[in-house]
């Protein structure tokens, strides 16, 4: 490949909104906990808490999942990320064991999760990470797994890292844009309204 092919995770745009849209659900929830709620606070800050926890994940997870060049990749290690700790891997091509990608359904529509399970560098056991069809890069991605496990021992499973396959499967659906969107926001309503019922609950409890 003559330029290394970078699979990020979210343009920083969208980041930037999920770290500001989930720090004011954490202060709404605080404010409630402090100030409108008479029994059962440990609801408001719980709901705070988690609402902060999931804004500084989103600060702290790696936008970069993979870079790939003529050598190999560089992948974003995401095994202990519930703990807020990311690290990062190195794979060779030759280092391919498999690939499978699936095709998941969501409210919100389909997508691609592809999983690449490598050897752990150095040789010593097995790493996986993943990349889905959402992040910018997928494609390219595909092309150059597929590029470079052709003719290997590779396992294939689903779909593999046919980037053939993968295109058809992610021909445009009904669903337009607009409408997920539309979905995406009703969905987030729903949730801020149960979560403002169980507070009001316990206040007036």
């Amino acid at each position: 490949m003559s330029d290394p092919i970078e699979v990020r995770a979210l343009p920083l745009a969208s980041r930037v909104f999920s770290v500001i849209l989930w720090l004011a659900c954490a202060a709404f929830f605080y404010w409630m906990a402090f100030t409108q709620i008479q029994r059962d606070h440990w609801m408001g800050y719980a709901l705070g808490a988690l609402s902060f926890y999931v804004a500084l994940y989103w600060v702290r997870a790696p936008n970069l999942l993979v870079r790939a060049d003529d050598a190999g990749m560089t992948y974003a290690d995401m095994r202990l990320g519930v703990f807020l700790v990311f690290g990062e891997g190195r794979a060779a091509w030759t280092d391919i064991l498999g690939v499978d990608t699936r095709r998941m359904s969501t409210r919100a529509g389909t997508f691609l999760r592809t999983r690449v399970t490598v050897r752990g560098e150095g040789g010593a056991g097995k790493r996986r990470f993943t990349v889905t069809s959402p992040a910018q890069g997928y494609v390219p991605f595909l092309e150059a797994l597929h590029a470079h496990t052709s003719g290997t021992a590779a396992a294939m499973q689903g779909l593999g890292d046919d980037p053939a396959q993968a295109q058809a499967a992610l021909r445009p659906s009904p669903w337009t844009s607009s409408t997920k969107r539309l979905v995406l926001v009703a969905v987030l309503l729903a949730m801020v309204a149960m979560m403002i019922s169980l507070l009001r609950h316990a206040y007036r409890g």
